[in-house]
C-alpha cells in the first residue's frame, strides 16, 4: 500500500550559505583573530627576513596553518570543539607572543603600504572566489571533505563511531556493505565509496585523505555554523591569490607579475577550483607560503659580508613548517623531495651548503617522515590504498638501472665537488664558460624535446586501461597518454609552448637561488603531471591535480618565457633606440591573448556555485524522519546521502548494495537487526533510476512519506573535451516509511 504525505520542490538557492545570528559580525572577528593572533605570534617569535608587502600574507598563512593543524591534533584525539580549539589556539599564542615579546611590534614595520597592497589583493580574490561551492554529496572527494569537516565539528571527532554497523549482524553485513577486493588491506569493508570499516564490533569507521583540510574546514564550521564551512574554501582561496602575487613579484619582478597574477585569476581551473571543496586550494597557500619563505632564506644566506654563522636559519625553520603543512594536506606533496635533494646537492657541489641549508633539508625530510607516521597511524586504509596505486612509479625508480643512475649523479657530483674545491675561486674561468654555453642548450634541447614527445608523439600511441570507481568498479581506457593534451584546453597551445620554454629559461640563467629552488620544484609538478593525470571518466576531477603546485609554477613558467623574450629582443633590436620595444609589443600582446582565452574558457564557472540544493534536500530528509530513526537508501542513492545525512545530521543510514535485496534477499531479517520493530525505518528511493519500489513480502507495508527535486546547476560533465557551458541537472527523491504489516497505519508509538 503506497499514500502520499506530502510533496516538497526545494529550488537551488544560496539560502542555505547565510551565516545566522545576531552576533555574526562578532563571530567574524573572532575567525579573523584566531588567525591572526597565532600568526603574529609565530612571526614575532621568529622574524624572518621577508620583504615588507610579504609579512602579512605569511602572518595569515601562518595562523591558518596553526588552527587547521590543532583542529586535526584535536580531531584526531577525538576532543574538537570550539572552546577546546579556542583555549589551545589562545595558549599557544599567548607562548608565542611571550617568546617574541621583543619583536612584537615588527609585523607592523611592514607598514601602511604593505597592508594596503594586500587588502586590494584579497579584494580581488573575494571577488574571483565568491560564491563557494556547496556540494556534500558524498559520491567522490568533493564531497567527503566537508562530510568529514561537518562530522568532526558535530561530533568532535575524525574517527566514526557508527551504530548501524554494529547493529546488522555479520550473515547480512554484505546486503548493506561491500566487501569488494578488501582482502589483504588494513580494513573490512566499505561503509561508502570514501570510508573504511575497521572494526564491526565497535562499529569504527575511518573517513579516506589526510585530514589537515577537513579540520580547516571544521574550523570554519565551529565558529559560523556546519552549513557555512564552505567559506572556508573562499579563505583558502583568498590565501593562494594573495600568495601567488607575492612569489611571482619576487620572481619574475612588479609588472610581470602583476600580469601573471591576472592571468592566473582569468584562469578556468582557478576560477573552478576556488570554489571546489577539495584540499587543492589548501596546498596552494601552503607551498606558496613555502616558497617564498625558502626564497627569503636563501636571499640571506646568499649575501656578502657581515653573514653570520646561524643566518638563514629561522626563515629555513619557518619555511619548513609550511613544508610539514603541506605534506600534511595532500599526499602527491611527494614530488616536492626530489627537486630539494637535487638543489641540496647543487649547493653542496659549489660549496654553499650551509647550516641554514642543512636545517631545510633535515626538518623537510622530518616533515615528510612526521606526516607517514600521520598517515600510517590514523588513515592507513588510504595510504595503504595510495601505495596499492603508486608503487609502479616507484618500484620503477628502484630498478638496476633507477639505482645506478642515482649512484651515477652522486659519483659525478662528488668529482664536480673536488674540482671547485681545487681553487678557492670554484672552477677556472675557462670550465665555466664552457659550462654556461653548453648548460643552457642542453636545457633548451630537454624542453623542446620533452614538449615534442608529450604533444606530438606520445598522444598517438593507445594508452593503457585502468578500473574507474571503488564499488563495482568499471574498466575502461585511461586516456594516460593525452594528458599533455589536456593542459592545453585551459592553458591554449601558446600557453603550453611558453611554459616549457619558461622553464628552460628559469633554470638556464644566473639567478638568485630561491628562483632556482622555485624552477626546479615547479618542473618537477610539471614534468609527473604533464605525463600522468591519473584520468577519471569526470574530467574536471582530474584537473584538480594541477592546481596545488603545477598551475602556479607553470604561470610563473610563462611569465619567464615572456621576460626572455624581451632580452632577446634587446639583443636582436640592439641597432635601435628602444630595443626592447618590439619584445615588450610581442610579450604584451601574447599576454592579451592569454588573457582573453582564460576569460573565454573560465565563463561557465563564473560566479557559479555548486551544489544546487543538496543541503537542503539533506536537511528535509532528516526532518522528516526524525532522531533515532535509521534511513535505508537505495544502489543509486547511497554514496549520494549516506555521507551528509549522517555528518551534517546525525541521520543513521545504511547504503543497500543491490536493490533486488528487498526481494531476494534477508530484508526483513536487516530490517529486525535495525530494531524495525521499536524503531522507524525509512526507505529513501530513486524512481528515475531505480524504477518502482519491488513489491514486498506480506510483512512489510510501505508508505510515502515525501517526495523532493534535487536540483543542481554545474559545469558540464564531460571527458573528451574541455567543458564550455552550464547544465542543470535534476532528479526526484522520494522517502518512504517501512511499517510491519501487523502494525496500525501511522507512525509506531
Amino acid at each position: 500500500m503506497l499514500s502520499s504525505r506530502r510533496t516538497v520542490s526545494i529550488v537551488p538557492s544560496l539560502a542555505g550559505m547565510e551565516v545566522r545570528g545576531p552576533l555574526i559580525w562578532l563571530r567574524a572577528l573572532f575567525l579573523l583573530l584566531s588567525f591572526a593572533l597565532p600568526g603574529w605570534g609565530l612571526v614575532s617569535a621568529l622574524r624572518p627576513r621577508l620583504r615588507r608587502e610579504e609579512v602579512p600574507f605569511v602572518l595569515m598563512a601562518s595562523g591558518a596553518g596553526l588552527n587547521a593543524l590543532l583542529a586535526m591534533g584535536l580531531g584526531l584525539a577525538g576532543i574538537f570543539s570550539l572552546w577546546n580549539h579556542l583555549l589551545g589556539m589562545g595558549c599557544l599564542s599567548a607562548l608565542l607572543l611571550w617568546v617574541g615579546r621583543g619583536r612584537i611590534r615588527w609585523p607592523l614595520e611592514a607598514g601602511g603600504q604593505a597592508w594596503l597592497i594586500s587588502l586590494m589583493v584579497v579584494l580581488v580574490a573575494l571577488a574571483a572566489s565568491l560564491p563557494p561551492g556547496r556540494t556534500v554529496f558524498g559520491w567522490s572527494d568533493v564531497g567527503v571533505y566537508p562530510c568529514i569537516a561537518a562530522y568532526l565539528q558535530r561530533e568532535g571527532s575524525i574517527h566514526m563511531e557508527v551504530p548501524t554497523v554494529c547493529e546488522v549482524s555479520s550473515e547480512r553485513r554484505d546486503l548493506v556493505y561491500s566487501f569488494q577486493g578488501t582482502r589483504g588491506r588494513p580494513f573490512l569493508a566499505y561503509e561508502n565509496k570514501a570510508y573504511f570499516i575497521t572494526d564491526f564490533e565497535r562499529g569504527k569507521v575511518v573517513p579516506q585523505f589526510y585530514y589537515l583540510w577537513p579540520s580547516f574546514l571544521a574550523f570554519f564550521a565551529a565558529f559560523l555554523g556546519r552549513q557555512s564551512l564552505f567559506f572556508g574554501v573562499t579563505a583558502a582561496a583568498v590565501l593562494s591569490l594573495w600568495g601567488f602575487f607575492l612569489l611571482s613579484r619576487r620572481i619574475l619582478g612588479e609588472r610581470m607579475g602583476l600580469a601573471v597574477t591576472t592571468l592566473l585569476a582569468l584562469n578556468p581551473l582557478f576560477a573552478y577550483f576556488s570554489k571546489y571543496t577539495t584540499s587543492e586550494m589548501m596546498n596552494f597557500f601552503l607551498l606558496m607560503a613555502a616558497a617564498m619563505t625558502a626564497c627569503a632564506y636563501l636571499e640571506v644566506t646568499e649575501r656578502k659580508g657581515n653573514r653570520k654563522v646561524g643566518d638563514g636559519i629561522r626563515e629555513a625553520l619557518l619555511s619548513a613548517f609550511f613544508v610539514l603543512l603541506c605534506f600534511l594536506c595532500r599526499v602527491d606533496f611527494i614530488l616536492f623531495i626530489p627537486p630539494l635533494l637535487l638543489f641540496m646537492l647543487a649547493r653542496w657541489v659549489s660549496g654553499k651548503f650551509c647550516r641554514a641549508d642543512a636545517a631545510y633539508l633535515c626538518c623537510s625530510l622530518a616533515a615528510l617522515g612526521f606526516s607517514t607516521l600521520v598517515g600510517w597511524g590514523f588513515s592507513r586504509p588510504y595510504v595503504h590504498e595510495l601505495w596499492l596505486s603508486f608503487r609502479g612509479h616507484l618500484l620503477t625508480l628502484a630498478t638496476p638501472w633507477g639505482l645506478l643512475s642515482a649512484l651515477a649523479l652522486l659519483a659525478a657530483a662528488v668529482v664536480a665537488r673536488a674540482l671547485f674545491k681545487r681553487s678557492s675561486k670554484g672552477l677556472s674561468p675557462r670550465a665555466l664558460r664552457a659550462l654556461g654555453r653548453w648548460v643552457p642548450l642542453l636545457l633548451w634541447a630537454s624542453a623542446a624535446s620533452i614538449f615534442l614527445y608529450l604533444y606530438a608523439v606520445r598522444p598517438e600511441r593507445p594508452s593503457p586501461e585502468a578500473w574507474y570507481g571503488v564499488i563495482s568498479a568499471a574498466r575502461g581506457p585511461s586516456y594516460k597518454n593525452q594528458a599533455f593534451l589536456r593542459w592545453g584546453w585551459y592553458f591554449s597551445t601558446l600557453g603550453l609552448v611558453l611554459i616549457y620554454a619558461g622553464f628552460a629559461a628559469w633554470l638556464s640563467r644566473r639567478r638568485p637561488a630561491g628562483s632556482l629552488f622555485c624552477g626546479l620544484v615547479g618542473l618537477a609538478f610539471v614534468l609527473f603531471y604533464s605525463y600522468d593525470l591519473h584520468c577519471t571518466p569526470i574530467h574536471m576531477l582530474t584537473m584538480r591535480r594541477l592546481v596545488p603546485a603545477a598551475l602556479p609554477f607553470s604561470l610563473l613558467a610563462l611569465g619567464m618565457a615572456l621576460k626572455e623574450l624581451m632580452i632577446w629582443s634587446s639583443r636582436i633590436f640592439r641597432g635601435l633606440s628602444r630595443p626592447r620595444l618590439p619584445g615588450k609589443v610581442t610579450a604584451g600582446a601574447v599576454m592579451f591573448y592569454l588573457m582573453l582565452y582564460s576569460f573565454h574558457a573560465g565563463l561557465p564557472a563564473v560566479g557559479l556555485s555548486e551544489g544546487g540544493n543538496q543541503l537542503e534536500l539533506c536537511r528535509e530528509v532528516a526532518e522528516e524522519t526524525g532522531a533515532g530513526s535509521v534511513v535505508l537508501l537505495d544502489y543509486h542513492l547511497g554514496d549520494l546521502f549516506g555521507p551528509p545525512l549522517r555528518s551534517f545530521y546525525g541521520v543513521e543510514n545504511a547504503w543497500l548494495m543491490d536493490n533486488s535485496f528487498m526481494v531476494e534477499g534477508d530484508f526483513r531479517g536487516l530490517l529486525e537487526d535495525l530494531g524495525w520493530e521499536g524503531r522507524e525505518v525509512y526507505l529513501l528511493w530513486r524512481p528515475n533510476m531505480s524504477g518502482p519500489i519491488p513489491p514486498q513480502a506480506v510483512e512489510v507495508r510501505v508508505e510515502r512519506v515525501g517526495s523532493w527535486l534535487s536540483q543542481e546547476l554545474m559545469v558540464e560533465k564531460t571527458f573528451d573535451r574541455r567543458p564550455s557551458r552550464r547544465t542543470l541537472y535534476s532528479y526526484t527523491v522520494e522517502l518512504y516509511r517501512l511499517i510491519p504489516a501487523t502494525a496500525p497505519k501511522g507512525r509506531p508509538q
